[in-house]
C-alpha cells in the first residue's frame, strides 16, 4: 500500500513538473517583453548647444586626437576651460544643475555637424549626432556638444553617429 502511495505522489511530483515548466517560461517571456516593451520609449532630455559653443563662442578643442571618436564628460567650470579653448569669452554654466556631454567625431567625407539630440532609454543616455557630408574630399573633425540635468550624471551614455548621405 505505501508503495501505491509512492507511486501516486511521485506521478503528481512529475505532473507538477510538467505544468509548472511552461508556466514558468511564458511568465519569463512575458516579464523580458514587459520590460523590453518599457525600455523601448525613450523621453527626450537635455539640449544641444553645440551651436552656441562652436558658432557663437567659436572653441575648439585643445587637445586634438587622431582617433575617428572622443566623446567626454564635462562636470566644472575648470575641466570646461581646460578641454576648450574659445575666441569668445566662456559662457558660465550652471554645472549644479547641469553637465555638458559632448566629444568630436572624424568626418572622411568633408562632415558638418548638422544637429544632435539627446534622450533617456531605461536607465541609459542615447546621444545622436547627424552629420552633413559636403561637396569636398578633405577630412574633419565635428564637434557636439550637449547640456544634461544633473540627475543623469552616473547614466550610461551610449552615441550614435549618423551620417546623411550626399
Amino acid at each position: 500500500m505505501i508503495e501505491k502511495y509512492k507511486k501516486i505522489l511521485h506521478q503528481i511530483v512529475k505532473l507538477k513538473f510538467l505544468v509548472s515548466t511552461p508556466l514558468v517560461i511564458f511568465l519569463s517571456a512575458a516579464c523580458m517583453e514587459q520590460n523590453n516593451q518599457v525600455c523601448e520609449e525613450s523621453t527626450p532630455i537635455g539640449f544641444d548647444i553645440t551651436a552656441l559653443l562652436v558658432d557663437e563662442l567659436d572653441c575648439v578643442l585643445i587637445e586634438q586626437t587622431e582617433q575617428d571618436q572622443q566623446t567626454f564628460k564635462i562636470t566644472s567650470q575648470s575641466k570646461f576651460e581646460e578641454l576648450l579653448t574659445c575666441q569668445t569669452p566662456l559662457t558660465e554654466i550652471d554645472f549644479e544643475n547641469e553637465f555638458i556631454v559632448g566629444g568630436q567625431v572624424k568626418s572622411y567625407q568633408c562632415g558638418s555637424f548638422k544637429e544632435a539630440f539627446s534622450e533617456r532609454k531605461c536607465d541609459k543616455i542615447k546621444i545622436g549626432v547627424n552629420i552633413q557630408p559636403q561637396d569636398c574630399t578633405g577630412i574633419t573633425d565635428v564637434l557636439f556638444f550637449v547640456s544634461l540635468p544633473i540627475e543623469y550624471l552616473d547614466s550610461d551614455v551610449e552615441f550614435e553617429f549618423i551620417k546623411f548621405e550626399l
